[in-house]
């Protein structure tokens, strides 16, 4: 019954898709700029420094057309933008022209590399570049600087999404000067997958003048797409005759470590590894990694947990980051992640585990897109050595539709073996009715484990995002004993059901540019259609100011049935039942352009069969371009006939750039739960891109009597890397 159901499900996806997605005849032609080939004889490469005098900017053509986003959708920039492109064998260049009319408050205050929170740069004036190398208006890069010279990147996957973890190997440069500012970018081919066979790139143009809150773009500027979307977008002419070498790379690295645990002792090791990788084909790479290490990996921040599942920590190792949009399921649900590479590489308690060696498979064949990961891990707590696999294949049925595969194999956590297979069917497009944007999406998994035995997962999600409205949906059901050992998995035997749609006004006062409302039921029943969980926002709305700050209230009806027992807190039980209640929360997000940029945030109201009030606050600190300091508090105060308890979180942030090479970051948390304090400290200095040192400190303190700290373990360590291209 459940293959007819689906058979009828990718019947009418199918059907609905050839109905709509139809092109007007009549629809625009593309965009197009043409790059300038560089042959060194007419035209020399640039010289990287920000300035724009080289003769090869004068002679190639600029894209200058773009238009406003925000505030107002297709109005005429309040300054101009000019962006030239030109590459030789071995390199893509860009150069840009940023007028600003009023160069001495051009906003710039952040050095550093990758400061992406929502948009390339949150507090300062960029310009970002999207580039398709494929022409498929599915998978792309991103690459932005800010007038500092710093960089952002990104690997841009499923057309909308940008991982940011993802970090290239590339180079930029910015200047000032009496007319605004310029940058330039040098971006290597063997950085880039690409076709070889396409001349005409896929590219995009974005700036943000963020004092203004101005966005202006060249292709697509309309407010129903975000900067980063490759549907639709102009094109990058004349690019032939490129050259990524013999398309191998070796990246050999040392580290010394050492360790002192005032209960194990002191430890000190020397231990190195590499990876090493093949360009197949300008589209396929092959990687091997041996003895790899994760000691730059940033630390976990520290989260509370008013629910009976487990919490979700984000993957922060560059091996894993580097290639995962290859990995990704499209899922579109919070309770499971069928591939999570943070399972690899760890004990079920979070200590890190060796990986003796890996190899990847990642790139594009034809219609085909890959992305095979096999590691071989080293035994601990008493379980062998592992071998652990994961495949993902992506085919594209036509421009718009996709269908693909994953399987794993292997369980990290257990000594017998687990494997997961399922498939997904996606249909996004850009003409929906005509011009409108939609994605839907049908997937299915199965699972087969050696003790919980064999089960399956399913599910549909749908997105309608066109001004005013950006509407979500979703519909899972994940089986009794469905088990995903490399995936992330909150909860089983249950059917979700989520829609979540938001509708905008423009106002662009002198002071309020939109106010949103948003409504959001969200479902949770047991597969005998038991209501286990609820949440619905009725109604949530937000108003984001001209200055770039934003103010929302919403409130929630919640319903949680616990069939068991709920041990929320040691020695504090929440009995079976059926509880109903509501809450009020707001929040007050600073405009992270200022100075000083203050947020915080509340809930208020009932919370099982007690009370809860909760409050967060977030105060940024950026006196200058070199410093950054931010300190944010949290503190959950529950009220229950079992006790009372109130868990408090402190975070402590010193970011010290003395270039955007140079880098010294500080996270310092400490919680009362575990009444620990712990502080993370990392110096990372890039000599030249690909080659980087990174200096990191570790250490951890138990609170006693709420005021002595008494060290526990610290651990330093030095790791130096290097990238050779041949």
């Amino acid at each position: 019954m459940k293959n007819l159901v689906l058979r009828q499900h990718l019947s009418l996806l199918l059907s609905l898709a050839a109905q709509f997605s139809v092109t007007l005849p009549g629809s625009a032609e593309p965009l197009r700029v043409p790059a300038l080939i560089l042959d060194g004889q007419t035209h020399q490469a640039p010289e990287l420094d920000g300035v724009l005098d080289d003769a090869c900017w004068q002679a190639a053509t600029p894209a200058s057309d773009l238009r406003q986003v925000f505030p107002r959708e297709g109005a005429t920039p309040a300054d101009a933008t000019e962006v030239r492109f030109a590459h030789d064998h071995q390199h893509l260049y860009i150069a840009i022209r940023c007028d600003d009319r009023e160069p001495g408050r051009i906003t710039a205050r952040e050095l550093q590399r990758d400061s992406f929170s929502g948009e390339s740069f949150p507090a300062d004036d960029f310009v970002q570049i999207v580039i398709d190398p494929f022409g498929r208006q599915r998978d792309g890069f991103l690459f932005a600087v800010n007038p500092l010279g710093a960089m952002t990147d990104g690997r841009i996957e499923n057309s909308t999404t940008t991982v940011v973890e993802w970090d290239g190997i590339w180079d930029a440069r910015a200047r000032h000067d009496a007319r605004g500012w310029t940058a330039e970018m040098k971006i290597p081919f063997s950085t880039l997958s690409f076709d070889p066979g396409r001349d005409s790139w896929g590219v995009n143009i974005q700036r943000l003048i963020r004092r203004r809150e101005e966005m202006i773009r060249w292709a697509q500027p309309t407010q129903s797409r975000d900067g980063d979307w490759l549907t639709d977008i102009g094109r990058l002419d004349g690019m032939t005759q490129l050259d990524q070498g013999l398309g191998l790379e070796f990246k050999p690295y040392t580290v010394l470590r050492h360790t002192d645990n005032k209960t194990d002792g002191s430890t000190t090791e020397l231990r190195g590894g590499f990876d090493a990788s093949w360009l197949i084909t300008p589209a396929l790479t092959a990687t091997i990694t041996v003895n790899t290490d994760f000691a730059e990996a940033e630390a976990d921040v520290r989260q509370v947990n008013l629910s009976r599942f487990p919490l979700f920590f984000p993957e922060k190792r560059d091996f894993f980051l580097r290639d995962a949009p290859y990995f990704s399921f499209p899922t579109n649900t919070s309770l499971l992640t069928p591939f999570f590479s943070r399972n690899i590489g760890r004990s079920a308690a979070g200590a890190p585990v060796d990986i003796l060696a890996g190899a990847k498979f990642t790139g594009r064949a034809g219609p085909y897109t890959l992305g095979i990961l096999d590691v071989q891990q080293d035994g601990h707590d008493g379980l062998p050595d592992k071998n652990l696999l994961v495949a993902r294949v992506t085919r594209e049925l036509s421009e718009e539709i996709t269908l693909g595969m994953l399987l794993t194999h292997g369980d990290p956590y257990q000594a017998g073996d687990n494997t997961l297979f399922g498939g997904d069917l996606t249909w996004r497009t850009a003409r929906f009715f005509g011009d409108k944007n939609l994605y839907t999406t049908l997937w299915g998994l199965g699972s087969d484990d050696d003790q919980s035995g064999r089960d399956a997962a399913f599910g549909w999600s749908a997105g309608y995002s066109n001004a005013p409205w950006d509407i979500f949906s979703t519909a899972s059901q994940i089986g009794d004993d469905f088990d995903p050992a490399l995936g992330f998995l909150e909860r089983q035997g249950v059917r979700e059901y989520l829609l979540d749609a938001v509708y905008r006004y423009e106002i662009n006062s002198s002071w309020l540019r939109s106010f949103n409302i948003r409504v959001a039921p969200y479902l949770i029943t047991d597969l005998d259609d038991r209501l286990e969980s609820a949440k619905h926002v009725l109604p949530g709305l937000r108003w984001e100011l001209e200055s770039g700050e934003e103010i929302a209230f919403w409130l929630n009806h919640k319903e949680e049935q616990l069939f068991e027992p709920f041990d929320i807190r040691p020695g504090n039980l929440i009995e079976p039942g059926d509880y109903k209640f509501n809450s009020v929360e707001g929040e007050y997000i600073g405009a992270p352009s200022r100075m000083l940029a203050p947020s915080a945030g509340f809930e208020i109201g009932d919370f099982y069969n007690g009370q809860l009030h909760s409050f967060w606050t977030q105060i940024d600190f950026r006196p200058s371009p070199h410093v950054f300091a931010g300190i944010g508090y949290e503190q959950y105060g529950v009220q229950l006939p079992g006790g009372d308890f109130t868990s408090r979180f402190l975070t402590a942030r010193l970011n010290l750039a003395l270039s955007p090479r140079l880098s010294w970051n500080t996270l310092a948390q400490y919680d009362n739960e575990s009444d620990t304090f712990g502080v993370n400290s990392r110096i990372r200095w890039t000599v030249r891109p690909g080659t980087d040192i990174y200096f990191i400190v570790n250490q951890g303190y138990a609170v006693q009597d709420k005021r002595r700290l008494k060290y526990v373990q610290s651990e330093a360590a030095l790791k130096a890397g290097v990238t050779w291209r041949f």
